[in-house]
């Protein structure tokens, strides 16, 4: 077989992103403006991407505390963006993540034509598994913590599963295996 060439050119370059695919893509491809025109479905899709995005900064942020000192765990920002705003964030990937799994799980004729797309189911649990690790994961800190949060799905979880916590091993477990299933998404 010979060899693939590809050229690189101005012209070449500057054909890729034109004013009309730029726009394209962050119409569709980052706003996803299609999925939105079925409402339901739309708000539900809506939820996931918006949360995971509050949740990606949110987990930029941690990092950038740890490596570079910058103090976002502390003080009033943590206590309304990172701790209040993140459980809503989080919430809402969870409601929209298991509507969609269980519309996809019921056979709908109108999914499973012209074929149905298996992939989507393990990912939908998959993320699914993301965001109730996260929970799990901060509910064991508040715990072991013994801290009043303004996480409210912390907090609630916290005190829901307290009797099966198991101390600092078991957060630091649950820590690891939150990270390796966000990281395998």
């Amino acid at each position: 077989m010979g060899a693939v060439q590809f050229r690189l050119s101005r012209e070449n370059i500057q054909s890729l992103f034109t004013r009309q695919r730029l726009n394209s893509f962050v119409k569709n491809g980052v706003v996803g403006a299609r999925v939105y025109k079925k409402p339901i479905t739309g708000l539900f899709h809506g939820l996931i991407f918006w949360g995971m995005f509050l949740l990606l900064i949110g987990t930029t942020l941690v990092i950038f505390d740890i490596v570079l000192g910058l103090e976002v765990l502390s003080g009033g920002f943590y206590k309304y963006f990172m701790a209040l705003v993140l459980d809503a964030a989080g919430l809402a990937v969870l409601i929209g993540v298991l509507f969609l799994l269980i519309r996809r799980l019921i056979q709908y004729p109108r999914l499973s034509t012209p074929k149905p797309r298996s992939g989507f189911v393990l990912m939908e649990i998959l993320l699914l598994a993301v965001v109730i690790t996260g929970f799990l994961v901060e509910a064991m800190r508040i715990d072991l913590a013994q801290a009043q949060e303004t996480a409210f799905v912390g907090q609630l979880t916290a005190e829901l599963l307290k009797p099966w916590f198991i101390g600092q091993s078991g957060y630091i477990g649950f820590w690891w295996l939150h990270g390796v299933l966000a990281l395998s998404f």
